[in-house]
Parts: structure tokens; C-alpha cells; sequence
């Protein structure tokens, strides 16, 4: 899931936010091998189903898996992991309120379950930020082996919040506990980005780019950057690696056409905003009607 910002004014510029991490593992329960009572049985088979649906989820299978799960409910009704694994079914289907509707019922059974984590994801699609941060801070608070996760994913909620003070402090949290967290350097810039603070979003998307050459964000968060200090030809050396390791970013596109029109090179500008318009960029035809506009004045 990626946030994205879209602003038209005097520099047509686009920044994406980033994507929160998704969770979506859960451990299969061990088959036992012994003869059991009836209502041993019931949940033996309650583990066959639930081991069968991980191996459909693995597969990308969702809805196959959501069949098995829900078998497994009905055969063993007190099972947190498994609808633990009906949320993280529904919500890679993008189905986020039933998602958050089966995470619900795993907290209830199990308090202390890691499925905050990902009920808070699914708050963060439906633009519930506030009920995304309760959720990560929960998570915080129960469980330290996802920390910076947790840290990481309250961040993002904070920044679509505006509050990026707050973001910038999670995200450190985050990078503290993980150093090779790519995804905290390349969103913390976002947050420093949108308060103005130019240069040091560069190192962060620099830091980025150094953990993950093939991170296409942090070219296009750099890129902007770039041009909000008036280097407007490094800015498009950034939107062009963007470009080449994905060839249909409309974000890069557009990004790129008014760094070409900054950069005096008002033709290459339009062709890169008709490009962005041809690739669906919300902002490609307004694109379109100020920098080619332009070019034929």
C-alpha cells in the first residue's frame, strides 16, 4: 500500500510516501500422528485445513485459502492464528473492513496477538491514522520483536497525519533498531521533505539508495528534492534511474517533465508529461495543458 501526495502549483511536483510493511506469515500448527478422541479429532482436522490454507496463501491463493481457514474456524471456533490468517486474506484481496473484522476476533482470543500490527495496516487503508497509531502503539508495547516495524508503520501514520515531527522520531526509532532499514531512510526523507529540510532528505535517500540500489522511490524522493534546490539537472539524473528500474512510474514521468521545463528543455518536458498522462498520473493532464502550453507559446 503506498501513500501518495500529489500537489500541482508552481512546480508540479509529486513525491510518493512509501509502503507500510505488511506482515503476512503465520507459522502452520504441527499435525500430530496419534489417535485422538472426537473432539481431538475435530481439531486435528482444524490443523489440516489450517496447514492446507497457509500453503494456499503462500501460493497467492487468497480466496482458496480463506475457504480452508474458515473450515478450520468452524471445526476449532478458539483459534487466534487462524483468523489471524482470514485477516491477512482479506486484506491482500484489499477487503480491509472484513480484514480488520477477523484481526478482531484474533485479539479477542489472544490480547497479546501480533495481529494489532496488521489491523493497524488495514486501519492505515481505510485513512483510519489515528486507530493505526493505537494499534502500532500497542504493538510497541506487547511485543519487542517487532518493534521496528511498529515503529516504522506508526511513522507512516503520522506522516499522513502531518505530524512529521512525530514520524521523523519513529522512523529514528526504527533505524535504530534495524540500520539496514531502507524503507525508515526512504520515509523519514519523505517527512523531512515535506518540512522544507531539502538537504537532509538527500542523505536520507542517499542512505536509501545505498541499502537498496533499486529502491525507485527514493530516486524519485531525491530527484524532487533536487529541484526544490534548484538542481534541476541532477533531478533528472534521479527521475531517469527511476525511469529505468520501472518504466511505468507516472510519478517519474511527471517529476521529470517539470524539472526538464525548469531546466529550459520545455519540449522534453511535454513529451514526459504526455507520458504521465498516457500512464494515468491524476496530475498528467494538467501536466500536459501547463508545460506544453508553454512550449508552443
Amino acid at each position: 500500500m503506498k501513500l501518495h501526495r500529489t500537489a500541482i502549483a508552481a512546480a508540479l511536483s509529486v513525491i510518493p510516501l512509501g509502503q507500510p510493511m505488511v506482515i503476512g506469515t503465520g507459522a502452520a500448527l504441527a499435525i500430530a500422528s496419534v489417535s485422538l478422541s472426537a473432539p481431538k479429532a475435530n481439531a486435528e482436522s482444524a490443523v489440516f485445513y489450517y496447514n492446507r490454507g497457509i500453503e494456499q496463501y503462500n501460493a497467492g491463493d487468497y480466496q482458496e485459502a480463506i475457504d480452508d481457514f474458515k473450515k478450520a474456524i468452524e471445526l476449532n471456533p478458539k483459534d487466534a492464528d487462524t483468523y489471524y490468517m482470514l485477516g491477512l486474506s482479506k486484506g491482500d484481496l484489499e477487503d480491509y473492513s472484513e480484514a480488520i473484522i477477523y484481526y478482531d476476533k484474533a485479539i479477542k482470543i489472544n490480547p497479546n496477538h501480533k495481529a494489532y500490527l496488521n489491523r493497524g495496516d488495514a486501519k492505515m487503508a481505510l485513512n483510519n491514522y489515528s486507530g493505526a497509531i493505537a494499534d502500532f502503539s500497542k504493538i510497541i508495547k506487547i511485543n519487542k520483536k517487532l518493534l521496528d516495524k511498529a515503529y516504522f508503520n506508526r511513522g507512516n501514520a503520522k506522516s499522513a497525519l502531518e505530524n512529521y515531527l512525530g514520524a521523523i522520531a519513529d522512523f529514528n526509532k526504527a533505524i535504530k533498531i534495524n540500520p539496514r532499514y531502507w524503507q525508515a531512510y526512504n520515509n523519514r526523507g519523505n517527512a523531512k521533505y515535506y518540512m522544507k529540510k531539502y538537504q537532509q532528505a538527500i542523505s536520507d535517500f542517499n542512505k536509501a539508495i545505498e541499502l537498496n540500489p533499486m529502491d525507485e522511490d527514493a530516486y524519485i524522493g531525491r530527484g524532487d528534492s533536487k529541484s526544490r534546490l534548484g538542481n534541476h539537472r541532477g533531478a533528472i539524473a534521479d527521475f531517469n534511474k527511476a525511469i529505468k528500474i520501472n518504466p511505468n512510474s507516472a510519478y517519474a514521468y511527471l517529476n521529470r517533465a517539470v524539472a526538464k521545463k525548469y531546466n529550459g528543455d520545455n519540449q522534453g518536458g511535454c513529451s514526459d508529461a504526455k507520458k504521465a498522462k498516457a500512464l494515468g498520473h491524476i496530475n498528467g493532464s494538467r501536466a500536459v495543458e501547463l508545460i506544453c502550453k508553454s512550449n508552443n507559446d
